[in-house]
């Protein structure tokens, strides 16, 4: 796997490879969460990838939990009775 620096505008810089923190975890939860996330841009064409994944992962994973666990009330209900 290859380092790319400038994969992501909008990150502060505190060295030459080093990216701030919080600034990739706010990131993380915007993507995940399906906001908006203006103040930082995946400028590299496999971190665009990524934060669409992430994205449609964030999006699709609730609904998916949500009907697992209707599933698993419904059918525990049927083998009561």
């Amino acid at each position: 796997m290859r380092v790319v620096p400038d994969a992501f505008s909008g990150l502060t810089s505190a060295g030459e490879y080093s990216k701030s923190a919080t600034d990739l975890l706010y990131l993380s939860f915007a993507a995940l969460i399906g906001t908006n996330y203006n103040a930082i841009t995946p400028a590299a064409v496999r971190a665009r990838g990524l934060v669409k994944m992430k994205t449609l992962i964030g999006l699709l994973y609730p609904p998916a939990l949500l009907v697992w666990f209707i599933t698993l009330q419904l059918k525990k209900q049927r083998s009561r009775g």
